[in-house]
């Protein structure tokens, strides 16, 4: 059964650190939008699926379900947390609110209070980590759901590693389920499809693989986003993917015990690599498969050091809600960053640049090697940095600036001959 929340189309055009309220109906979540709030509704408390605790990834989410529900609240904040949502509270009811009592009920007994009533629940949710973990004695009978209910485990069908092979099992393994059924009935929806396609006489290619077009900013365009992203909380994390070339991953997973900035050459070790996997994150080895040591420019050097102070004082003002795992970029409670999180900031700071919209995350990274092949630094130190397990690769990823290097080749040998 899907369990699928109202209102999710509201979260469409939000921006990261954006607060909304997950409520438990329908009513609920509609009662509280006249007041100001950004709210939708899980019909169903402690049944949020991950497919849609993603959807709310780098949002500031309140729970507020019914009274009687503070332990599904607390399952289902846990779950948004897990997704990747930027700060998860939970708003807890009174201890003489009635199994049941829900928003909705609020409005129609104190329509007038309804306002001060719903803003003091909101500022007064507590971090999930702080939150109660049983509920008082109520009156009332408390709302049961199909999760909570004494059921036998259903048996899903599963596909096995045969079932996979080939371009319809393919397909199957890219798709993000909403059920362990979802596969099955997907391959066995595409192999009737392609079993009739062939029968009457089609052919089919497997998919070719695509690159990426590349859109390295130019040095005036460099300029204008580092301009604007100037005083910004993740302004050394965007230093550092133009001057250093690091994955996005890579800058992720960067703790402090990775950089020196106080040696006579400033340098940074690439020891690991954050994955994000349909909303999962796990520490990796880099890409290539082994760490890498570079040196830090000196605009690097000093975007770091403004961080460093920049989180300290960060950590001071969120003491309680911070978790230190050393991470150098961390979301705003010390915890690792969502990829998503980031892809949403990045969008907004390169609007604010007037720099193109197509422009991708991964392209500050082809900045810095464009840039660097055009200052005409040997290709060899481009892959290190990089991090290329062959130079090949970087001359064929970068072959556009080729023809460049090549005037410039030509004229050395002008001036070494004379």
């Amino acid at each position: 059964m899907k369990v699928i929340p109202f209102g999710l189309e509201t979260l469409a055009n939000l921006n990261t650190g954006t607060s909304v309220v997950l409520c438990c109906g329908e009513e609920d979540a509609l009662s509280l939008r006249p007041v100001g709030y950004t709210a939708l509704s899980q019909p169903g408390a402690g049944l949020l699926e991950p497919v849609y605790s993603r959807e709310m990834a780098g949002l500031g989410v309140v729970v507020l379900y019914d009274a009687g529900e503070a332990s599904e609240a607390r399952r289902d904040a846990q779950k948004l947390l897990e997704a990747g949502a930027e700060s998860v509270r939970v708003a807890e009811r009174a201890a003489d609110a009635p199994n049941g009592a829900d928003v909705n009920g609020k409005l129609v007994e104190d329509p007038r209070g309804f306002a001060r009533w719903a803003a003091g629940m909101i500022e007064g949710a507590k971090p999930v980590s702080r939150a109660r973990e049983r509920e008082p004695q109520r009156d009332g009978v408390p709302d049961v759901y199909l999760s909570s209910l004494e059921m036998p485990e259903p048996k899903w069908p599963e596909l096995d590693d045969a079932a996979r092979y080939g371009l319809p099992g393919e397909i199957v393994g890219t798709m993000d389920p909403h059920t362990e059924a979802d596969p099955v009935a997907l391959l066995g929806s595409l192999l009737c499809a392609f079993g009739n396609a062939i029968g009457r006489g089609a052919s089919v290619k497997p998919p070719q693989a695509r690159r990426e077009e590349m859109r390295p900013l130019s040095r005036d365009q460099v300029g204008m986003f580092l301009d604007t992203v100037k005083g910004d909380r993740m302004e050394a994390l965007y230093v550092l993917a133009v001057t250093s070339g690091l994955r996005q991953g890579e800058l992720l997973a960067l703790k402090w015990e990775d950089v020196d900035l106080e040696g006579t050459n400033p340098t940074l070790e690439v020891r690991r690599n954050l994955s994000e996997t349909r909303g999962r994150r796990s520490v990796v080895t880099p890409k290539s498969g082994r760490g890498r040591h570079l040196r830090l420019s000196r605009r690097a050097v000093s975007a770091l050091r403004t961080h460093r102070k920049r989180q300290l004082e960060e950590r001071v003002r969120k003491a309680g809600l911070w978790e230190d795992h050393g991470l150098i970029f961390p979301s705003e409670i010390g915890t690792p960053m969502s990829g998503r999180n980031l892809y949403r900031a990045f969008k907004i700071r390169i609007k604010r640049a007037s720099l193109p919209q197509t422009l991708r995350f991964h392209d500050l990274r082809h900045t810095c090697a464009t840039l660097l092949l055009r200052q005409g630094v040997n290709p060899k130190f481009v892959q290190e940095l990089l991090g290329h397990a062959d130079i090949s690769l970087t001359l064929n990823t970068y072959s556009h600036v080729l023809p460049d290097m090549g005037d410039a080749a030509a004229g050395g040998m002008d001036a070494a001959l004379g």
